[in-house]
Protein backbone atom coordinates (compact mmCIF):
# COMPACT_ATOMS: atom_id res chain seq x y z
CA UNK A 1 0.00 0.00 0.00
CA UNK A 2 1.61 3.20 -0.95
CA UNK A 3 0.02 6.65 -0.44
CA UNK A 4 0.42 9.44 1.34
CA UNK A 5 -1.40 10.40 4.82
CA UNK A 6 -3.99 13.26 3.43
CA UNK A 7 -4.83 10.83 0.31
CA UNK A 8 -5.33 7.92 2.89
CA UNK A 9 -7.76 10.23 5.33
CA UNK A 10 -9.56 11.48 2.71
CA UNK A 11 -10.43 8.15 1.28
CA UNK A 12 -11.56 7.44 4.37
CA UNK A 13 -13.46 10.42 4.90
CA UNK A 14 -15.28 9.92 2.22
CA UNK A 15 -15.76 6.04 2.61
CA UNK A 16 -16.86 6.41 6.25
CA UNK A 17 -17.39 9.84 7.28
CA UNK A 18 -19.17 9.47 10.74
CA UNK A 19 -16.41 6.34 11.86
CA UNK A 20 -14.43 7.28 15.11
CA UNK A 21 -10.95 7.54 14.36
CA UNK A 22 -9.38 8.78 17.89
CA UNK A 23 -9.98 10.48 21.32
CA UNK A 24 -7.84 11.70 23.72
CA UNK A 25 -8.83 11.04 27.37
CA UNK A 26 -12.53 11.01 28.08
CA UNK A 27 -12.90 13.93 25.29
CA UNK A 28 -15.41 12.97 22.49
CA UNK A 29 -14.38 11.11 19.93
CA UNK A 30 -12.96 12.89 16.14
CA UNK A 31 -14.27 11.07 13.21
CA UNK A 32 -12.72 10.75 9.61
CA UNK A 33 -14.32 13.62 8.37
CA UNK A 34 -13.62 15.60 11.95
CA UNK A 35 -10.05 15.02 10.73
CA UNK A 36 -10.08 15.53 7.79
CA UNK A 37 -11.77 19.03 7.96
CA UNK A 38 -9.79 19.91 10.92
CA UNK A 39 -6.62 18.74 9.23
CA UNK A 40 -7.19 21.09 6.11
CA UNK A 41 -7.85 24.21 7.70
CA UNK A 42 -4.70 24.09 10.13
CA UNK A 43 -2.43 23.33 6.57
CA UNK A 44 -4.45 26.54 5.26
CA UNK A 45 -3.49 28.48 8.54
CA UNK A 46 -0.11 27.26 9.14
CA UNK A 47 0.91 28.40 5.16
CA UNK A 48 -0.93 31.80 6.25
CA UNK A 49 1.65 32.07 8.63
CA UNK A 50 4.46 30.92 6.24
CA UNK A 51 5.10 27.54 7.10
CA UNK A 52 6.24 26.07 3.64
CA UNK A 53 6.72 22.50 2.35
CA UNK A 54 10.49 21.03 3.90
CA UNK A 55 9.68 23.37 6.77
CA UNK A 56 10.05 21.73 10.17
CA UNK A 57 6.99 22.33 12.50
CA UNK A 58 8.64 21.04 16.11
CA UNK A 59 5.76 20.38 19.01
CA UNK A 60 6.60 20.26 22.99
CA UNK A 61 3.39 20.05 24.46
CA UNK A 62 1.66 16.98 26.13
CA UNK A 63 -1.14 13.81 24.19
CA UNK A 64 -3.99 16.21 23.04
CA UNK A 65 -5.62 15.69 19.46
CA UNK A 66 -3.48 18.72 18.24
CA UNK A 67 -0.84 16.72 17.93
CA UNK A 68 -2.79 14.24 15.49
CA UNK A 69 -4.16 17.12 13.59
CA UNK A 70 -0.65 18.56 13.45
CA UNK A 71 0.95 15.50 11.26
CA UNK A 72 -1.96 15.43 9.09
CA UNK A 73 -1.87 19.17 8.42
CA UNK A 74 1.67 19.03 8.13
CA UNK A 75 1.37 15.94 5.60
CA UNK A 76 -1.12 17.71 3.10
CA UNK A 77 1.63 21.21 3.13
CA UNK A 78 4.19 19.13 2.60
CA UNK A 79 5.85 20.44 5.72
CA UNK A 80 7.84 18.01 8.51
CA UNK A 81 6.13 17.18 11.82
CA UNK A 82 8.57 17.14 14.50
CA UNK A 83 7.07 15.53 17.59
CA UNK A 84 9.67 16.15 20.81
CA UNK A 85 10.15 14.87 24.44
CA UNK A 86 7.98 16.86 26.45
CA UNK A 87 10.00 16.31 29.28
CA UNK A 88 12.67 17.60 27.41
CA UNK A 89 14.54 20.82 29.09
CA UNK A 90 17.96 22.93 28.50
CA UNK A 91 20.36 21.62 26.44
CA UNK A 92 18.54 18.60 25.48
CA UNK A 93 15.90 20.49 24.46
CA UNK A 94 17.67 23.13 22.77
CA UNK A 95 20.08 20.03 20.77
CA UNK A 96 16.86 18.70 18.83
CA UNK A 97 15.26 21.70 18.32
CA UNK A 98 18.34 22.91 16.74
CA UNK A 99 19.29 19.36 15.19
CA UNK A 100 15.99 19.31 13.63
CA UNK A 101 15.95 22.78 12.30
CA UNK A 102 12.82 23.71 13.11
CA UNK A 103 11.22 27.03 12.42
CA UNK A 104 8.19 26.73 13.58
CA UNK A 105 7.28 25.74 17.29
CA UNK A 106 3.86 24.65 18.87
CA UNK A 107 3.70 24.19 22.28
CA UNK A 108 1.28 24.24 24.93
CA UNK A 109 2.21 25.85 28.59
CA UNK A 110 4.73 23.97 29.61
CA UNK A 111 6.53 23.57 26.74
CA UNK A 112 6.19 27.02 26.39
CA UNK A 113 8.23 27.24 29.65
CA UNK A 114 10.95 25.51 28.93
CA UNK A 115 11.61 26.11 25.29
CA UNK A 116 11.46 29.90 26.05
CA UNK A 117 15.01 30.80 27.13
CA UNK A 118 16.31 28.68 24.52
CA UNK A 119 15.07 30.35 21.56
CA UNK A 120 17.85 32.60 21.02
CA UNK A 121 19.87 29.79 20.28
CA UNK A 122 17.65 28.26 17.47
CA UNK A 123 16.27 28.87 14.26
CA UNK A 124 12.71 28.93 15.64
CA UNK A 125 10.83 32.21 14.31
CA UNK A 126 7.36 31.11 14.45
CA UNK A 127 5.44 29.96 17.50
CA UNK A 128 1.82 28.72 17.61
CA UNK A 129 0.45 28.35 21.50
CA UNK A 130 -2.11 25.28 21.57
CA UNK A 131 -3.67 27.35 24.47
CA UNK A 132 -5.36 30.39 24.83
CA UNK A 133 -3.14 31.27 28.09
CA UNK A 134 0.30 30.66 29.05
CA UNK A 135 1.52 28.40 26.33
CA UNK A 136 3.58 30.87 24.38
CA UNK A 137 5.47 34.39 24.19
CA UNK A 138 3.95 37.79 23.55
CA UNK A 139 3.15 37.85 19.63
CA UNK A 140 2.28 33.80 19.64
CA UNK A 141 -0.37 32.48 16.99
CA UNK A 142 -3.40 30.84 18.81
CA UNK A 143 -3.76 27.52 17.43
CA UNK A 144 -7.34 28.04 17.36
CA UNK A 145 -6.52 30.68 14.19
CA UNK A 146 -5.12 28.26 12.43
CA UNK A 147 -8.08 25.78 13.09
CA UNK A 148 -10.96 28.59 11.84
CA UNK A 149 -8.76 29.04 8.87
CA UNK A 150 -10.58 29.49 5.42
CA UNK A 151 -8.10 29.75 3.36
CA UNK A 152 -7.43 27.05 0.42
CA UNK A 153 -4.84 24.10 1.39
CA UNK A 154 -1.91 25.20 -0.91
CA UNK A 155 -1.27 21.90 -3.39
CA UNK A 156 1.76 20.65 -2.53
CA UNK A 157 2.39 17.87 -4.69
CA UNK A 158 2.82 15.73 -1.68
CA UNK A 159 4.38 12.00 -2.69
CA UNK A 160 4.82 8.30 -0.85
CA UNK A 161 8.72 8.96 -0.65
CA UNK A 162 8.11 12.62 0.72
CA UNK A 163 9.56 12.72 4.66
CA UNK A 164 6.36 13.70 6.14
CA UNK A 165 7.90 13.32 10.37
CA UNK A 166 11.22 13.79 12.14
CA UNK A 167 11.01 10.98 15.40
CA UNK A 168 13.98 11.05 17.95
CA UNK A 169 15.31 8.19 19.14
CA UNK A 170 16.01 7.61 22.73
CA UNK A 171 19.71 8.48 23.05
CA UNK A 172 20.85 5.67 25.03
CA UNK A 173 24.21 5.42 23.73
CA UNK A 174 24.90 9.32 22.57
CA UNK A 175 22.56 12.30 21.43
CA UNK A 176 19.18 11.62 20.12
CA UNK A 177 18.70 11.01 16.34
CA UNK A 178 16.18 12.28 14.65
CA UNK A 179 14.74 9.47 11.97
CA UNK A 180 12.85 11.06 9.02
CA UNK A 181 9.92 9.08 8.02
CA UNK A 182 7.66 9.15 5.02
CA UNK A 183 4.25 9.08 4.26
CA UNK A 184 4.87 5.80 2.69
CA UNK A 185 6.42 4.26 5.53
CA UNK A 186 3.90 5.22 8.33
CA UNK A 187 1.46 3.91 6.56
CA UNK A 188 3.57 0.52 4.73
CA UNK A 189 3.95 -0.09 8.43
CA UNK A 190 0.08 0.28 9.46
CA UNK A 191 -0.50 -2.10 6.54
CA UNK A 192 2.02 -4.62 8.46
CA UNK A 193 0.49 -4.83 11.06
CA UNK A 194 -2.65 -6.12 9.50
CA UNK A 195 -0.99 -8.57 7.56
CA UNK A 196 -0.25 -10.30 10.48
CA UNK A 197 -3.97 -10.19 12.39
CA UNK A 198 -2.84 -7.97 15.16
CA UNK A 199 -5.32 -4.94 14.53
CA UNK A 200 -8.54 -6.03 12.59
CA UNK A 201 -11.57 -3.37 11.21
CA UNK A 202 -13.34 -2.18 13.63
CA UNK A 203 -10.90 -3.04 16.90
CA UNK A 204 -11.04 -0.47 19.51
CA UNK A 205 -7.35 0.12 20.06
CA UNK A 206 -6.28 1.36 23.41
CA UNK A 207 -2.79 3.08 24.54
CA UNK A 208 -1.02 5.43 27.20
CA UNK A 209 2.09 5.90 24.38
CA UNK A 210 3.18 9.57 24.52
CA UNK A 211 2.84 11.26 20.78
CA UNK A 212 6.42 11.84 20.28
CA UNK A 213 7.16 8.23 20.40
CA UNK A 214 7.39 5.86 17.04
CA UNK A 215 4.91 3.56 18.98
CA UNK A 216 2.27 6.13 18.83
CA UNK A 217 2.30 7.65 15.72
CA UNK A 218 3.86 4.34 14.51
CA UNK A 219 2.60 1.61 15.22
CA UNK A 220 -1.17 2.73 16.96
CA UNK A 221 -2.46 5.61 15.37
CA UNK A 222 -1.13 4.36 11.56
CA UNK A 223 -2.74 0.51 12.77
CA UNK A 224 -5.72 2.25 13.24
CA UNK A 225 -5.78 4.52 10.22
CA UNK A 226 -4.82 1.70 7.69
CA UNK A 227 -7.07 -1.10 9.27
CA UNK A 228 -9.87 0.40 9.74
CA UNK A 229 -9.58 0.90 13.50
CA UNK A 230 -10.50 3.32 16.25
CA UNK A 231 -8.26 4.38 19.06
CA UNK A 232 -7.99 5.45 22.39
CA UNK A 233 -4.89 7.29 23.73
CA UNK A 234 -4.44 8.69 27.52
CA UNK A 235 -2.91 11.54 28.26
CA UNK A 236 -1.07 9.74 30.79
CA UNK A 237 -0.24 6.07 32.23
CA UNK A 238 -1.85 5.25 35.21
CA UNK A 239 -0.93 2.06 36.16
CA UNK A 240 -3.81 1.58 38.51
CA UNK A 241 -6.30 3.04 36.18
CA UNK A 242 -4.63 1.85 32.71
CA UNK A 243 -6.69 -1.61 32.41
CA UNK A 244 -10.20 -0.10 33.94
CA UNK A 245 -9.92 2.59 31.63
CA UNK A 246 -9.76 0.08 28.53
CA UNK A 247 -12.46 -1.53 30.10
CA UNK A 248 -14.89 1.37 30.03
CA UNK A 249 -13.63 2.03 26.31
CA UNK A 250 -14.75 -1.12 25.53
CA UNK A 251 -10.88 -1.83 24.14
CA UNK A 252 -10.53 -4.59 21.95
CA UNK A 253 -6.65 -4.63 21.45
CA UNK A 254 -4.17 -2.66 23.87
CA UNK A 255 -0.48 -1.27 22.84
CA UNK A 256 1.86 -0.61 25.81
CA UNK A 257 5.60 -0.94 26.54
CA UNK A 258 6.76 -3.93 28.90
CA UNK A 259 7.53 -1.20 31.76
CA UNK A 260 3.71 -0.04 32.07
CA UNK A 261 2.78 -4.25 32.04
CA UNK A 262 4.89 -4.50 34.88
CA UNK A 263 3.62 -1.30 36.91
CA UNK A 264 0.05 -2.87 36.17
CA UNK A 265 0.91 -6.66 37.39
CA UNK A 266 2.76 -4.57 40.88
CA UNK A 267 -1.25 -3.30 41.36
CA UNK A 268 -3.26 -5.25 44.16
CA UNK A 269 -5.51 -7.46 42.71
CA UNK A 270 -9.12 -6.52 42.23
CA UNK A 271 -12.19 -9.17 41.67
CA UNK A 272 -12.67 -6.95 38.01
CA UNK A 273 -9.30 -7.36 36.69
CA UNK A 274 -10.51 -9.67 34.38
CA UNK A 275 -13.78 -7.65 33.30
CA UNK A 276 -12.52 -6.82 29.99
CA UNK A 277 -12.79 -7.20 26.25
CA UNK A 278 -9.56 -7.14 25.36
CA UNK A 279 -8.35 -9.79 22.80
CA UNK A 280 -4.95 -9.02 22.00
CA UNK A 281 -1.97 -6.73 23.77
CA UNK A 282 0.95 -5.81 22.29
CA UNK A 283 3.95 -4.90 25.36
CA UNK A 284 7.55 -4.50 23.89
CA UNK A 285 9.54 -5.81 25.54
CA UNK A 286 8.00 -8.44 28.28
CA UNK A 287 9.25 -11.12 29.40
CA UNK A 288 7.22 -14.58 28.50
CA UNK A 289 7.04 -15.37 32.26
CA UNK A 290 5.48 -12.04 33.18
CA UNK A 291 3.35 -12.33 29.49
CA UNK A 292 1.80 -15.46 30.82
CA UNK A 293 1.14 -13.63 34.05
CA UNK A 294 -0.59 -11.26 32.38
CA UNK A 295 -2.42 -13.66 30.78
CA UNK A 296 -3.94 -14.96 33.80
CA UNK A 297 -4.52 -12.28 36.12
CA UNK A 298 -5.65 -8.67 34.06
CA UNK A 299 -6.44 -10.28 30.83
CA UNK A 300 -7.01 -13.52 29.02
CA UNK A 301 -6.13 -11.79 25.93
CA UNK A 302 -3.61 -13.50 23.70
CA UNK A 303 -0.22 -11.90 24.26
CA UNK A 304 2.46 -10.44 21.70
CA UNK A 305 5.47 -8.87 22.56
CA UNK A 306 6.98 -6.90 18.74
CA UNK A 307 10.41 -6.55 18.27
CA UNK A 308 12.36 -2.96 18.67
CA UNK A 309 11.08 -0.92 14.70
CA UNK A 310 12.51 -2.47 12.11
CA UNK A 311 13.17 -5.93 13.51
CA UNK A 312 11.39 -8.58 11.44
CA UNK A 313 9.59 -10.50 13.40
CA UNK A 314 7.57 -10.69 17.17
CA UNK A 315 8.54 -12.14 20.04
CA UNK A 316 5.66 -14.48 21.95
CA UNK A 317 5.52 -17.07 25.07
CA UNK A 318 4.52 -20.22 24.30
CA UNK A 319 1.22 -19.60 25.12
CA UNK A 320 0.82 -17.51 22.05
CA UNK A 321 2.55 -19.43 19.22
CA UNK A 322 0.08 -21.56 17.68
CA UNK A 323 -2.13 -18.47 17.78
CA UNK A 324 1.13 -16.81 15.66
CA UNK A 325 0.99 -19.94 13.49
CA UNK A 326 -2.37 -19.43 12.35
CA UNK A 327 -1.43 -15.94 11.45
CA UNK A 328 1.23 -17.04 8.81
CA UNK A 329 3.92 -15.79 10.99
CA UNK A 330 6.65 -18.04 13.69
CA UNK A 331 8.37 -16.63 16.69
Amino acid sequence: MTAALGEVLGRLAAERPDFPFIKVGTGPWCTYRQLDQASDRVAAGLAEIGVAPGDRVALVCGNRLETVELLFACGKLGAIHTPLNYHLRGEFLRYQLTDCAATTLVTDGPGAAAAAPLLGQTSVRRWVALDEAGSGPAGAVPYQRLRSSAAQVPRAGVRPADIVSIIYTSGTTGYPKGCMLSHGYHVNVGASVRAVGWVVPDDRMFTAFPHFHTSFQINALMSALVNGASLVQEPVFHASAFMRRAAEEGATMIWGLGTMAMAILAQPPSARDRDNTVRLSAWCPLHPGRQLEFQERPSPCVMLTPMPLGSSRPQTSEATRSHNFLLGHTA
